[in-house]
């Protein structure tokens, strides 16, 4: 393994710390951009958005705009001087950097709520096309603008991940209270469908939608060609909105209706581990290799793993530690040992769509899974989760070898 500064580790990137695997550069690239604006205040999210519901960016708030004026100032500008343009011209000269930065062949992007900046997001789609990748738009499909949907009926590199508790609004209140905003997205959701590629839809589960979830997930297959990923809702949200038990047993039923429902829903082994951690949390000896998959670059000079991650987890690091190209700051891949569990609650209840990668790592979900995921799916994403796999295959049997000699 090279030591701590080689000048190899900072050009190649992480190192995997056994045997002469080096570890790729990451599948998915999470970019966060322009957190300030929402047009939606969802009951489990933890944002603090002051935007009204329903408006576009120029009717936000003084205060809202000036924290984003301040936080994406170009530097040594005073904020009394700036306008909105100048922000948007920021905004994409960072994005750029971020793709100097990364090879990841799938850059998700999201705000707040992107799609509020249309032209925007339409020049930040572009910008990951001309660098070569595909590109996700992540939205809670309210306000589809004419710029976003131009680029994807000019690209089928351009995909679309929507939010979506409930085709029926008493099912997605806690997401969409207004029920003219909750047509809108339904709406939006169907014109998505056209494009001819599947739209992800990120589905939360919480005591108003999980007793139906057979129902609703039915109902979305009826809006079109979508890839549903059923999640729990986190964080401290999931104190009073979280689903009961009782209700935790649609989800049995989902698993014994798969077959009719599979070609909506994630890999078999996916709902199995969402039904695990519903019920009880991510056991012992169950990892989370999300950390390994997914960077999610933070626009504030952070670079972040993992939506809850403070990069401080009871994990065992198994990757070399190097200074990202991007200029923004340290980079540190962590790895949850399957064996040393000792993660803080609030991992330990969470799972999202990134775990099916995992369980495809994991040797659970196949090749041909996968692929039904195009978004994430292709000749780079197949080699770098490959050698992940083999990696993690040969660290599994390394360890059950190390036990039976122990024993």
């Amino acid at each position: 393994m090279l030591q701590r500064g080689d000048e190899s580790a900072a050009r190649v990137g992480p190192l995997v710390a056994q045997k002469d695997y080096w570890a790729p550069e990451f599948v998915v690239a999470d970019v966060v951009l322009f957190d300030e604006y929402c047009n939606m205040a969802c009951r489990y999210c933890g944002g603090q958005y002051d935007l009204r519901p329903h408006l576009p960016p120029k009717d936000t708030s003084q205060s809202c705009l000036l924290s984003a004026l301040t936080r994406l100032r170009p530097q040594g500008t005073d904020v009394a001087s700036l306008r909105l343009s100048a922000v948007q011209r920021e905004l994409l000269r960072r994005f750029k950097c971020v793709l100097a930065g990364w090879d990841a062949p799938l850059v998700k992007i999201s705000g707040g709520e992107i799609t509020l900046w249309d032209d925007t997001a339409a020049e930040l789609a572009r910008a990951a096309l001309a660098a070569g990748r595909r590109v996700q738009v992540l939205t809670n499909a309210l306000a589809i603008g004419p710029s976003v949907l131009r680029v994807a009926h000019e690209h089928q590199d351009v995909h679309f991940q929507v939010s979506l508790d409930g085709v029926n609004h008493s099912s997605n209140r806690y997401r969409c209270p207004d029920l003219l905003a909750h047509r809108a997205v339904i709406r939006n959701i169907r014109l998505l469908c056209t494009l001819g590629r599947p739209v992800e839809v990120n589905m939360v589960l919480t005591n108003a939608n999980t007793g139906m979830l057979l129902e609703e997930l039915r109902a979305m297959r009826d809006l079109g060609r979508v890839l549903v990923a059923p999640r729990p809702v986190r964080g401290r949200a999931a104190l009073d909105l979280c689903p009961t038990r009782a209700q935790v047993r649609e989800v049995d039923a989902l698993i014994d209706a798969y077959e009719s429902l599979a070609d909506s829903l994630p890999p078999l082994p996916y709902l199995v581990r969402l039904r695990e951690i519903l019920l009880g949390g991510r056991q012992e000896g169950t990892p989370c290799l999300v950390p390994w998959i997914v960077a999610g670059v933070e626009l504030r000079g952070n670079l972040k793993f993992c939506t809850t991650s403070d990069n401080s987890l009871p994990s065992e690091p198994l990757a070399f530690e190097y200074t990202s190209g991007s200029g923004y700051g340290a980079l540190r891949t962590l790895y949850c040992h399957a064996t040393a569990m000792r993660l803080p609650e609030y991992c330990r209840r969470c799972i999202t769509q990134y775990e099916i990668l995992g369980l495809y790592v994991e040797g659970a979900v196949s090749e041909d899974e996968l692929k039904r995921y195009p978004a994430t799916w292709g000749p780079l994403a197949e080699h770098r989760l490959g050698v992940l796999r083999k990696a993690w295959s040969d660290q599994v049997g390394a360890r059950a070898v190390r036990t039976r000699l122990e024993g």
